[in-house]
């Protein structure tokens, strides 16, 4: 089975033909080489394509999410995918909206060589990958490559990504679009009033949580949109050091 044969009417509504062949493609190479190399879970060809391509895709096609998704503009925009892996959902993302570039960042390099071999294949030109951990990111690559948008669905908990990703997150700019902060997420996180507070710290805001009720019978899965409305306070981002001894880290996740 194919992304195609979901019986979901937004695939068919703003898919291409060209999208969902290279969308297959990259589920076959998927299950051909980046599950027996053990990137991804061990599961059937066709929970690839629920589990990690409609996945992908959904946020930008449901029409819960769609007219609000910050990737449906011609306008070209720096995608940041942390702890990207295999390439999910950058890759798919990517195969979608051309016009942007997307960056993917991973600690671990065979995960990194497979997703560039798979960008390669696939024929992408707008995909770039990085080995290494975000925090090292400005250093190693300089401080002009910035993030107007980065997205996360398997990386670190909640609060310690999006203080993570404030090192490639650009500033906001008055008459620009606000940078944004996406994360894949089956169910609203249970924020305290401290966590709430961590987050004006860090300078965001939360803008949105949607629920896919339309895809339910398929993937029930959610997408939070985060936006950078002002600067972080004084010490932020922290050293993954401080990050990962932060207890707060644990609890609101």
């Amino acid at each position: 089975m194919s992304l195609a044969a979901l019986a979901y009417k937004p695939i068919h509504e703003n898919l291409s033909k060209e999208a969902l062949r290279l969308l297959d493609s990259y589920a076959d190479l998927l299950f051909n080489e980046a599950m027996p190399s053990g990137f991804i879970g061990d599961c059937g060809r066709n929970d690839i394509d629920t589990r990690h391509i409609f996945d992908a895709v959904l946020p930008a096609i449901s029409d819960e999410s769609k007219a609000a998704f910050p990737l449906w503009q011609s306008e070209k925009l720096n995608v940041f995918d942390l702890g990207a892996g295999s390439g999910i959902p950058s890759i798919p993302l990517a195969i979608l909206f051309p016009q942007h570039t997307f960056h993917l960042i991973d600690a671990q390099e065979k995960r990194c060589t497979f997703a560039l071999n798979a960008a390669q294949k696939l024929g992408l030109l707008n995909v770039k990958i990085y080995h290494g951990v975000v925090q090292d990111f400005p250093k190693k690559y300089g401080t002009d490559k910035k993030a107007d948008i980065v997205i996360f669905r398997a990386f670190r908990k909640v609060l310690a990504s999006l203080e993570l990703a404030l090192y490639i997150l650009a500033e906001r700019k008055e008459g620009n679009q606000t940078p944004k902060l996406l994360y894949w997420r089956s169910q609203m996180v249970p924020f305290t009033d401290v966590g709430f507070k961590r987050l004006e710290d860090l300078g965001l805001s939360i803008e949105s949580f949607v629920k896919f009720t339309s895809a339910e019978n398929i993937l029930p899965r959610g997408l939070y949109t985060f936006a950078k409305v002002n600067p972080p306070q004084k010490g932020f981002p922290r050293s993954w050091k401080k990050i990962s001894a932060d207890k707060l880290i644990e609890k609101e996740a």
